[in-house]
């Protein structure tokens, strides 16, 4: 009884990989049992996504992309699936977007697509390198079968975003650059607080050796 209980301890420290989709995109990782109640996983994502925004009153063509890489530790209390998690990522969050037809308006001010020309935008996130927090259910580590899936919700702490506005005519037009840069923060303060915020919403299926 001894042995058996030994041998299924020592097949499930085998490591495991998984491929996931979620709020940071497509996702690959691989993950390692390190004691009977903890496990270490290291990961990398990468996300793309193309839309038209209406912000501030201006719709925008964006190109959004987000790619990274953490390393999570995660500790099982309970020494099956659920588990708590915390790690560090990088994380980078890359906004594009552009206007190039119709009137827009700029802190109270409206241009036409003649004087402007054309409007590009980009907004960032503040933190390359965020902290992590979590929970979620993997029993990869905890069963004997080596197929399995895995979820989590948390959140990453990026920084306050960054934000820029140029235009092709802005040296052209008086008060044009002014009106650019307060645009900008006003868009900085509206999208802030949330900004400062990713949420991770994540689900994996997993296969351990």
């Amino acid at each position: 009884m001894i042995a058996t209980t030994a041998s299924a301890q020592d097949f499930t420290n085998g490591p495991a990989i998984g491929l996931g989709l979620g709020t940071l995109g497509i996702t690959g990782e691989i993950s390692q049992k390190l004691g009977t109640n903890f496990v270490g996983r290291l990961n990398g994502s990468w996300l793309g996504i193309d839309l038209d925004r209406d912000v501030d009153g201006n719709n925008y063509a964006i190109k959004a992309r987000a790619y990274g890489a953490g390393l999570t530790a995660d500790w099982h209390p309970f020494a099956n699936g659920f588990r708590l998690s915390a790690g560090v990522r990088y994380h980078v969050a890359d906004f594009k977007g552009s206007i190039g037809a119709g009137d827009i308006e700029l802190d109270g001010t409206t241009y036409t697509q003649a004087q402007y020309g054309r409007l590009n935008a980009r907004l960032e996130n503040g933190n390359r390198v965020a902290p992590y927090l979590g929970i979620g259910f993997d029993s990869s580590h905890f069963k004997t079968g080596n197929w399995s899936f895995a979820s989590e919700i948390g959140v990453l702490y990026v920084g306050d975003p960054k934000v820029s506005l140029s235009a092709t005519n802005a040296g052209a037009i008086p008060g044009l650059q002014a009106d650019l840069d307060a645009e900008a923060a006003s868009i900085r303060s509206e999208y802030g607080k949330f900004g400062r915020f990713w949420p991770v919403i994540q689900f994996s299926a997993k296969y351990r050796f």
